[in-house]
């Protein structure tokens, strides 16, 4: 029995060494029980905010409407009437007819008078002419109407009697129309007095209403 105590001792101490091994660090520290390890908890990850593209506005244009032209005609001046020391005297307005046949003016229309203390005057070819001056045609002279206010019928202009009178321009003489915006000069002629003289134009646009050409001064 004493031959195999000794071999049993050592044995022992042998295994409480191993042990002992077990349970100290390379250096102889003390390792924490297994059973004491926290285990490590990582943070939540965040996803990166996403920063969104950037977005153009669009903004849709209103339609423009359709630009309306209008057009406004020239302002028309009707023309003088210069019969100082006439005979004769044209009374209102001097006044222009659009033909139904064309855009021009083809008769011609004013009220005449004795001036006073006048003599009596033949208001007929040869004895009292109208005359027309024209750009780029001769001047001519016309063939009147009196429509009314000759009381006697004898075509005499007599004191208190007003004769209305017209100037056909056409048929008999359509070379002499006028056209719009066209000038003219007319003379009321009755020698030896002094003629009496219309400066002026047609209007610019052309109606159907009776249209004034010239004033007399009152």
């Amino acid at each position: 029995m004493r031959s195999w105590f000794p071999v049993m001792v050592l044995a022992m101490f042998v295994a409480g060494a191993v042990f002992a091994a077990g349970c100290t660090g390379e250096k102889g520290q003390s390792q924490p029980p297994a059973s004491l390890l926290t285990p490590t908890t990582r943070p939540p990850i965040t996803p990166a905010p996403t920063t969104p593209g950037h977005v153009t506005a669009t903004t849709t244009a209103a339609p423009v409407p359709p630009v309306t032209t209008v057009t406004t005609p020239p302002v028309y001046v009707p023309g003088t009437v210069s019969q100082e020391g006439s005979a004769i005297l044209i009374d209102g307005d001097v006044t222009g007819y659009k033909s139904s046949r064309g855009d021009f003016i083809d008769e011609i229309r004013f009220m005449v008078r004795l001036a006073p203390r006048a003599e009596p005057v033949t208001f007929d070819v040869p004895n009292t002419q109208i005359i027309f001056t024209r750009a780029g045609i001769p001047q001519y002279g016309v063939n009147y109407l009196v429509l009314s206010g000759d009381e006697n019928g004898n075509r005499i202009l007599e004191p208190n009697e007003t004769f209305l009178v017209s100037i056909p321009l056409s048929p008999e003489s359509p070379q002499y129309e006028i056209y719009a915006g066209e000038e003219f000069t007319m003379a009321i002629k009755n020698p030896p007095n002094p003629q009496v003289t219309v400066i002026t134009s047609a209007p610019p646009v052309l109606t159907a209403d009776p249209m004034v050409l010239a004033s007399a001064p009152a």
